[in-house]
């Protein structure tokens, strides 16, 4: 074993050199370690009582800092300080060079992890010339010093930390008596894009908000969530479409349910397309199945025939025509030809089948006219039951006189045969008269 050793009583410094136990130089004062040199190469710092692991260790008993001093120069700004990982051989084609890998402290267990923090001076507080404080943050900034990724303390994710232009991370808002969180692209007051998780009742939203100019310190925003509700006995997820326009409500606009309805108007749609509380416009053709209209005689009061239907329907008129295309772009007509009425002279007939829109265009309920052209066909019926019993009556007085004519005519036949039979005998008497008188 060789050892060499240079001790300083009055200082209390040591330094040791051993060859057999491998420790190839150990530094000390007041008898504590503070360097240690392994024949591995490793450099250790604090590690009195275990061999360092790495190439540069530090004592794990308590925390350490490694730092660069102030610079001592009067009215000087800092001096900078670049960790770098190595670069690739000079010359090589297409070579990596190596990873700058920053790597937490070992977790045990599954509950907890390591975090990395990166920490600024944050301005503000004691003046020009007073010590700023640190605060966690993180800038990324481009080869000519100008931030492109900006991390703040107050959970701003941008570009500056002072007026952060991308995400902002908030947790101050709550709805009910439960806690939310959001994260906005741009300031939480301005327009730009929040991501949102909130809690009220007994739902769960999730929100993607689109916000637009401010009106009174509230946002003019429409916004897309996906709605969980937990009061149910089973999760129903459901897709929320919506508009606030300046107030803290939302107004829900459509819903696509968990069973695939939609519902516009409606917050819980029992068909496949539930529309409620408005009309349904659409330039191009609606094709179906089927169609069934609300019709229901207990929705109903005020209850009249309509009055001369046939008259009216008589005075419409049933046209073909084609589509004024090259005129009206944006109706997407289609380019065949058409059959149906004209709407102004339907209005003039029936004004309740005609809706007119606020530029003054009018469409006809070509469905409702069939009520009408029912009235016209019960009319007609009615007339001609009416001149088929008069036919009846006077097929009846017709077969009548036939048989009041043949009696007559059969009652002349006999007449002149009686008439004959006189004439016969009138024919007889002469002859005996003028046989008497010749004796």
């Amino acid at each position: 074993m060789t050892t060499y050793e240079l001790f300083e009583a009055a200082d209390k410094c040591k330094i040791q050199w051993k060859c057999g136990l491998y420790v190839l130089a150990l530094f000390e004062t007041s008898g504590t370690n503070r360097v240690k040199i392994v024949s591995t190469g490793n450099f250790g710092i604090g590690t009195a009582s275990t061999t360092p692991s790495y190439l540069l260790s530090l004592g794990g008993d308590s925390a350490r800092t490694i730092g660069m001093e102030r610079i001592t120069t009067a009215d000087s700004n800092g001096n900078s300080l670049t960790l770098q990982a190595g670069g690739a051989t000079s010359g090589a084609n297409n070579k990596y060079g190596g990873d700058l890998i920053l790597r937490s402290g070992l977790s045990t267990g599954t509950e907890y992890t390591s975090t990395i923090r990166f920490q600024l001076p944050k301005w503000g507080g004691g003046g020009a010339t007073a010590d700023q404080t640190m605060a966690d943050f993180m800038w990324i900034k481009n080869a000519s010093g100008t931030p492109q990724v900006a991390i703040g303390d107050s959970g701003y994710f941008g570009n500056d930390f002072a007026a952060p232009l991308a995400v902002a991370f908030d947790s101050s808002v709550t709805y009910a008596a439960t806690s939310a969180s959001s994260a906005y692209v741009g300031a939480t007051g301005v327009p730009g894009l929040a991501l949102r998780n909130d809690h009220w009742a007994n739902s769960t939203y999730s929100f993607v908000e689109f916000r637009a100019a401010n009106t009174n310190g509230n946002p003019q925003l429409s916004y897309i969530a996906s709605v969980s509700n937990s009061g149910a006995a089973v999760y129903t997820p459901e897709m929320v479409f919506g508009v606030s326009t300046g107030g803290a409500a939302r107004s829900e606009r459509m819903r696509i349910k968990a069973n695939g309805n939609v519902g516009i108007g409606t917050t819980n749609p029992g068909y496949k397309l539930d529309v409620q509380g408005g009309d349904i416009n659409a330039s191009g053709s609606v094709r179906s199945n089927g169609s069934a209209l609300t019709s229901d005689i207990r929705y109903k009061r005020d209850i009249e025939p309509l009055d001369n239907a046939l008259e009216k329907i008589l005075n419409l008129r049933g046209v073909s025509y084609n589509w004024r295309q090259d005129e009206f772009p944006e109706k997407h007509f289609n380019n065949r030809h058409q059959i149906g009425v004209i709407a102004q002279e339907v209005e003039a007939q029936f004004p309740e089948l005609v809706d007119t829109d606020d530029k003054g265009y009018k469409s006809v309920n070509y469905p409702a006219l069939i009520s009408p052209v029912i009235e016209a066909l019960r009319t007609l019926y009615q007339d001609i039951t009416g001149i088929q019993k008069e036919q009846k009556v006077q097929k009846r007085e017709v077969a009548s006189l036939k048989a009041e004519n043949a009696r007559l005519q059969e009652q002349e036949l006999r007449n002149q045969k009686r008439i004959r039979d006189m004439e016969e005998g009138y024919k007889k008497l002469l002859k005996r008269v003028e046989a008497l008188e010749k004796k």
